[in-house]
């Protein structure tokens, strides 16, 4: 029985097999980089649409909820595909006095029992220890994927899903204020590096802590530089543009509402 993290991502997977591959690598090394802030040497392993951790020992783990290309995360264990093994780790993860649920994909079909059976084995295997089940309002789901060997987790946290950062190329992005911040988050979120321009420190501050295993980048922009910046995103009503320049305003269509409620979300981290 060894304990993991289970990493599961989205939007990779409707990429072709290649662009999947290359973006699943980046997405691991911004996790190593970010890990090595803390010196540790945990083994991270890719394995179909997952990343799993092994952590060598107690990690900080709430840099997930910042890493962009992250849908969620999970404290788990891994355990051979043996039923015993799957219903010691299950009782492992089950807090007292929480209702549950077992949900499992069984990704090996060779593996002698369904998903629905192993839902019904684990299930009753707790309930026989003296733990309720609630199917409709479980306070507790125990999560069980039947893959190269067995995987039994719990608690999963919300990452903010979206492209791994360095997938999708770079701009230049103006950090002038709560709303710029907003801007370059949005863009952020879709894989690509920023640069900031005019960067405010309060805002910098902010910002950094999503850019998770990478570098904090500035830009300076001069009056006469300005019209050569190929891409800029901003806040501003975007005006025509320049020398073929691109402006990107992502907050376009947002309410005033819907921006303030992104702006918390991003100051929370």
């Amino acid at each position: 029985m060894q304990k993991i993290i289970v990493v599961k991502y989205g939007e990779l997977w409707l990429k072709s097999d290649p662009v999947r591959r290359r973006f699943e690598k980046i997405l691991k090394k911004n996790i190593k980089r970010e890990l090595s802030k803390t010196n540790s040497n945990s083994e991270i392993l890719l394995r179909n649409g997952r990343v799993f951790l092994y952590p060598e020992k107690k990690l900080d783990l709430s840099f997930l909820k910042r890493t962009f290309g992250v849908v969620s995360y999970a404290e788990g264990l891994q355990v051979r595909k043996d039923m015993e093994e799957i219903k010691k780790a299950a009782e492992k993860l089950i807090r007292k006095k929480k209702t549950f649920v077992i949900r499992a994909k069984r990704s090996d079909k060779s593996f002698q029992l369904d998903s629905q059976e192993i839902q019904r084995t684990v299930g009753m295997y707790l309930e026989s220890l003296g733990h309720s089940a609630d199917i409709q309002a479980p306070q507790q789901t125990i999560r069980i994927e039947i893959r190269d060997q067995a995987y039994v987790y719990s608690s999963e946290a919300k990452g903010p899903g979206g492209m791994p950062l360095g997938t999708g190329g770079s701009v230049n992005a103006m950090l002038r204020n709560e709303n710029d911040l907003a801007a370059a988050w949005l863009i952020m979120k879709r894989g690509v590096d920023c640069f900031f321009v005019k960067p405010n420190a309060k805002q910098l501050k902010v910002v950094s802590k999503w850019i998770v295993g990478r570098k904090t980048m500035k830009a300076t922009v001069s009056a006469k530089s300005k019209d050569k910046i190929r891409t800029l995103v901003t806040s501003d009503e975007i005006a025509p543009a320049k020398n073929k320049n691109i402006i990107l305003n992502p907050l376009v269509g947002f309410t005033d509402k819907e921006k303030k409620k992104l702006i918390k979300k991003i100051k929370k981290g």
